[in-house]
């Protein structure tokens, strides 16, 4: 019984692993969407949506045939309710983190911040947040010390290679998911933007503020801010060749 996949995709990992999905030949029923990259990328031949409800309504349609109904789902900010998640037989989230170690947004930040494990998960989709069974976990780097944006270019690429390594033996079936185990971390845009603004009477640690300063810097995009009563400073840590910088 052949799976008729479901893309949910978004952004430039979005449309390179539809890009893989389409030039394997997989059967694409539906693109969901918000994507202009992706929507070219699919034709016209595949279904585009980018409601909720005109997915469901369609999908439904599809519950007298004997296919199965696989979403594959990355880099995207829509989460899907639970009465369009219930019409799959099988699901794929690509998360650019190591569950349950770093669950939820910012990934590339608080695995910096707080020295946790960097990596990718493929696993199942949840109705609680990245919480779902694990299909594989690839290791990156263990409690590096670098920009967020230097980790998130390396998650973001190794999210595509992973997925492309591992979505046959998903897809077939021999690759069996598995409950996760261990400390539960889950991260969320507010969390984030709220830990970005430091208080100068913060008492912290030259390491930890290092991993501060660095797990917040995305060159125009963020920085990491420190409060001084009411005043705001930016601040911009960047790791310089010894002698470069320095007094002769």
């Amino acid at each position: 019984m052949s799976k008729l996949i479901v893309a949910a995709l978004d952004g430039d990992v979005g449309a390179k692993i539809l890009r893989f999905i389409l030039s394997k030949n997989y059967p694409v029923l539906a693109l969901f969407t918000t994507s202009d990259r992706c929507i070219n990328i699919a034709g016209n031949s595949i279904k585009k949506f980018s409601k909720h409800e005109d997915l469901e309504l369609f999908l439904n349609g599809y519950e007298k045939f004997e296919n199965e109904l696989f979403l594959v789902h990355a880099w995207t900010k829509t989460i899907f309710q639970k009465s369009l998640l219930q019409l799959f037989d099988k699901t794929l989230n690509i998360h650019p983190g190591v569950v349950p170690d770093v669950r939820g947004s910012f990934t590339a930040t608080w695995a910096v911040r707080n020295r946790l494990p960097i990596g990718v998960s493929l696993l199942e989709i949840s109705e609680e947040i990245d919480a779902g069974k694990v299909y594989s976990i690839d290791y990156i780097d263990d409690y590096c010390i670098d920009s967020g944006d230097n980790i998130q270019k390396k998650l973001k690429k190794r999210c595509i290679d992973f997925f492309e390594e591992k979505f046959e033996d998903i897809y077939s079936g021999k690759i069996n998911s598995k409950a996760q185990s261990g400390a539960v971390n889950t991260f969320t845009k507010k969390m984030t933007h709220s830990d970005r603004i430091l208080e100068v009477n913060l008492q912290m640690s030259v390491e930890d503020f290092l991993r501060w300063g660095l797990s917040h810097n995305f060159p125009g995009k963020t920085y990491p801010i420190i409060k001084l009563d009411k005043r705001f400073f930016r601040v911009d840590i960047r790791e310089v060749e010894h002698g470069s910088d320095f007094d002769s």
